[in-house]
């Protein structure tokens, strides 16, 4: 994650200092709403013959679940990927890259202001590639999202989130990869780690 996203992190922790201190506990048997937006990172699996730049990635997340329990949440992510096939010359795109699906997540309460989870789930992911001379490509691949993360409670209606996520994508930019004559991968690991804030509808 780039050192500017971290440390603007840090710099906001004080100012949760006296929610952290007077914290409730999560209610484990209740069920809640949580709504979640996080900044993170997004690193692609590259076809043979190309590179793929990893970005700041985007993320929203709404669901329904309990601190101790299953639960299924909603996502959608954006990222501004650059891709790159190598070649003379060099094939150059800007490719914004949309994920979005479903999860279900199963929790675990680790103390009374904390549990850890893991998820896992089905979607889609959208690539756009868009070249400097306006030559655009674009793929939609099925999407196999399997996590693990944690929440951290600072005060009764918000929460800490973080998540580490390997997005496995079946037949990754094999269009792409055919088009452009490069090595299709096949099936790929695509990895995700992010942190922020969710907030919870009792």
């Amino acid at each position: 994650m780039p050192r500017c996203l971290w440390s603007g992190l840090l710099l906001l922790l004080p100012l949760f200092a006296p929610a952290i201190a007077t914290a409730q506990a999560f209610e484990a048997r209740k069920s809640f709403w949580e709504i979640t937006v996080q900044p993170g990172f997004f690193v692609a699996e590259e076809p043979e013959g190309a590179e793929i730049e990893g970005r700041p990635m985007f993320t929203g997340r709404v669901g329904y679940r309990r601190a101790a329990g299953f639960g299924f949440e909603l996502n959608a992510g954006f990222t501004p990927l650059d891709f790159e096939a190598v070649g003379a010359p060099p094939q150059k795109f800007d490719m914004p890259t949309f994920l979005y699906g479903v999860d279900v997540v199963y929790a675990w309460s680790i103390q009374p202001r904390a549990d850890f989870f893991i998820s896992a789930g089905l979607g889609g992911i959208t690539w756009a590639l868009d070249s400097d001379d306006g030559d655009g490509k674009t793929e939609t691949n099925l999407r196999l999202p399997l996590g693990v993360g944690f929440h951290w409670l600072l005060s009764p209606g918000l929460a800490l989130r973080a998540d580490l996520r390997d997005h496995i994508i079946f037949d990754q930019l094999a269009d792409v990869a055919r088009e452009l004559a490069l090595v299709d991968r096949g099936n790929t690991n695509n990895l995700e780690g992010s942190i922020g804030l969710s907030f919870i509808l009792h």
